[in-house]
């Protein structure tokens, strides 16, 4: 059971080792735009790159309560 045991955490750490630049692309994007989709994820882990079409931090702002209740009672 040990010997299983140190055999998953050695191909634990092997994977993580191996793609370690990817997980800090994607902890640096974390940081700059908080949350992140699937899509940018994905493009992230392929390319290294955020996809051409996500949002700026110009893009992105919070709405205001009275902002969201609009945006609700005009969606049909």
């Amino acid at each position: 059971m040990r010997n299983l045991l140190n055999e998953a955490r050695d191909k634990a750490a092997e994977i993580i080792q191996d793609h370690r630049d990817t997980h800090k692309l994607i902890a640096e994007a974390l940081l700059k735009y908080e949350t992140l989709d699937s899509v940018q994820i994905k493009s992230l882990y392929e390319t290294g790159k955020m996809p051409a079409n996500s949002e700026t931090e110009e893009d992105v702002h919070p709405l205001s309560f009275d902002e969201i209740k609009e945006k609700m009672n005009t969606t049909p």
